[in-house]
C-alpha cells in the first residue's frame, strides 16, 4: 500500500465538504509500500486532516511528508493552525477528549486512529511542541515484505 496514494484519497474526501474548501492539503514524498490495510490508513489520514482543518478554522495548509526509514514507512501531517496547549497535548489520545464545542466532535478520532496504526504494527504520536504554532502528528508503519520465487 502506497501511503501517498492513500493520503490523496483522504484529501479528496475532505475536499468535497464545503466547510473545508479553503484548506490546502499538500502531499509530498514517496516511500516503499507499507504493510497495512489502505482503508484503515485512509481513515487515519481523514481523521488527522479533519482535526487539522477544524483547528485552522477551515482555512490554511496541511502538509503531508512521506519518507522511508530503515524498516518503516514514515508520515508526518503538519498544519498551519494555532497549535496546542500542554493540557490538550497531554489528553489528545484519551477517548472522548475533545476541544470542539459540544455536539461537534466525539473525541474518538485520535484514539481510533492510534488503534488502527497500532493494529498494523506501527505507532502514532504527537510530534509538535505544546504552545507553538502549528501541529505535527507522525506515524510509522512497517514496510511491506515481498517474497520472490527463486527458480
Amino acid at each position: 500500500m502506497a501511503l501517498a496514494s492513500v493520503a490523496l484519497e483522504a484529501k479528496a474526501l475532505v475536499r468535497i465538504q464545503k466547510r473545508y474548501r479553503d484548506v490546502d492539503i499538500e502531499v509530498e514524498g514517496t516511500a516503499s509500500p507499507a504493510m497495512a490495510d489502505p482503508v484503515r490508513i485512509r481513515q487515519v489520514f481523514l481523521n488527522l486532516f479533519l482535526n487539522a482543518a477544524d483547528a485552522m478554522g477551515g482555512e490554511g495548509t496541511i502538509r503531508v511528508s512521506i519518507t522511508d526509514h530503515e524498516s518503516a514507512v514514515y508520515a508526518e501531517v503538519h498544519d498551519s493552525g494555532p497549535g496546542l496547549d500542554a493540557e490538550t497535548a497531554e489528553n489528545l489520545f484519551e477517548p472522548f477528549f475533545s476541544t470542539k464545542p459540544r455536539g461537534q466532535g466525539t473525541g474518538m478520532g485520535l484514539p481510533v486512529s492510534q488503534r488502527l496504526i497500532e493494529e498494523a504494527g506501527g505507532r502514532l504520536w504527537l510530534k509538535s511542541v505544546p504552545n507553538t504554532p502549528g501541529c505535527v502528528f507522525a506515524f510509522e508503519l512497517p514496510k511491506a515484505r515481498f517474497e520472490h520465487d527463486v527458480g
